[in-house]
């Protein structure tokens, strides 16, 4: 078995663990508590600071599985009851941050993120503690702060007017379904009708898709309707800057495809009342690019174009996979996001330092380790992922989704990390 699922069951029956879906009254209300982070720092040091709770009715996350949050990510929150202990609720996450805390800007400037985390609305006081993964791999807890649900300051916005959406998937009960959001970036009021079908077509393409075809009756998919003053999303590299509700630019970083907001208090106060675990964020552009960060959100431009770059993204997005693709000119891990002796945390990609715990009951036997025959076929170990093409390695040599946009699909190692997203998050 899997150490990582050995390790979920030995905390799912441990006496400071142990939450399921049949003592969850036990210890939360049907309701959504949000906590505003805000992470700071730069290339040595990293803040965390709080600039609100909020509250609204309903919770559409998971209601088993509660410490088990599938792929570690670069960061989580724990949620423990406050009196005794016990562990109630984790949350993994990555960040825009984290990634940015990696840039040689982060080595001469400090930043702030928006970062807003939700989490089931307690019953009893609890501490909620927030833990980011260091350069070892180690999860080194940098805020812990106690939340009481009678607080007058959580502001409970149960009653606001619910920002205009519409489900153009509904398999079921929210509570029970994996609520998938789509909002549009960068489209005007006159656009709405272009909006409408660009919706669709992610719906369609996404599920068109290995191996979410399988999985489409355990999706709700609720499409937000929220238009921006300009069309299109800013492009800096071409001096162009738009006026749009979420603010999206390409550039991130000084990357010219990558694209993303930073505006994510803005995002979730949107999507207050509305049901939803995973954020798909179409931009209204042309030109190619995007991005995705493990439950945080996923960005796309070009459906039209580049359909398959929105499947990439939400594979970063809803299963932590990483990027099996590499560059040629960089051979030196030291300048990736992964480092010697330290196995990274997504489940697509190893340095070989715990393989056991990656995909190694799927390498056919005869098939090295690492494996340096091109032709093998089918699962292996092959060098370069992650940007670089030394000392990080992927499940396939070629045809994955993660590696190129010629794939028509997903390996099976990608695969198998989406299945148990899937099998996490849907309650039965």
């Amino acid at each position: 078995m899997d150490k990582r699922l050995i390790l979920a069951a030995l905390l799912a029956v441990a006496s400071v663990g142990g939450v399921n879906a049949s003592v969850y009254d036990e210890w939360f209300e049907d309701k959504t508590l949000r906590i505003d982070f805000v992470f700071s720092g730069n290339a040595n040091e990293s803040y965390i600071g709080v600039d609100e709770l909020v509250s609204f009715h309903g919770w559409a996350g998971r209601r088993d599985n509660l410490l088990d949050s599938g792929p570690e990510g670069n960061g989580y929150v724990l949620v423990k009851d406050r009196e005794t202990n016990q562990h109630l609720y984790k949350y993994s996450f990555s960040t825009l941050m984290q990634e940015w805390a990696a840039t040689s800007e982060a080595g001469r400037v400090t930043k702030s993120f928006e970062n807003p985390v939700l989490v089931p609305f307690p019953k009893k006081d609890v501490v909620v503690d927030v833990f980011f993964r260091d350069n070892y791999g180690d999860y080194v807890k940098l805020y812990s702060q106690t939340v009481n649900p009678d607080d007058i300051l959580i502001k409970d916005v149960s009653g606001k007017d619910v920002t205009s959406h519409e489900f153009i998937l509904k398999n079921g009960d929210p509570r029970k379904c994996i609520d998938l959001v789509l909002l549009p970036e960068g489209y005007s009021y006159d656009e709405r009708d272009k909006w409408e079908d660009d919706a669709r077509k992610v719906k369609e393409i996404l599920f068109g898709h290995t191996p979410f075809d399988r999985y489409e009756d355990k999706f709700n998919v609720i499409r937000v309707d929220t238009f921006s003053y300009d069309s299109g999303v800013s492009v800096p590299h071409e001096g162009v800057w738009k006026n749009t509700v979420l603010g999206a630019h390409f550039d991130t970083f000084y990357a010219e495809r990558y694209l993303t907001t930073v505006k994510m208090k803005s995002l979730h106060t949107i999507l207050e009342g509305i049901p939803y675990e995973h954020i798909i964020i179409i931009a209204n552009s042309k030109v190619y690019g995007g991005g995705g960060i493990y439950n945080y959100y996923m960005l796309t431009s070009d459906i039209d174009g580049y359909p398959q770059v929105m499947v990439h993204e939400f594979g970063h997005s809803f299963a932590g996979l990483g990027d099996e693709y590499f560059y040629e000119n960089i051979d030196d891990i030291s300048l990736a996001m992964y480092h010697k002796g330290v196995e990274p945390w997504e489940p697509n990609l190893t340095t070989l330092t715990d393989f056991e715990s990656k995909w190694a009951d799927l390498v056919p036997d005869g098939v090295d380790i690492p494996t340096t025959d091109a032709s093998v076929k089918g699962v292996g170990v092959f060098e370069g992922g992650g940007y670089v093409t030394k000392d990080v390695y992927r499940p396939v040599y070629e045809d994955c989704r993660m590696k190129n946009n010629e794939a028509k699909h997903f390996c099976p190692v990608c695969e198998r990390a989406i299945g148990r997203v899937v099998d996490l998050q849907y309650n039965k």
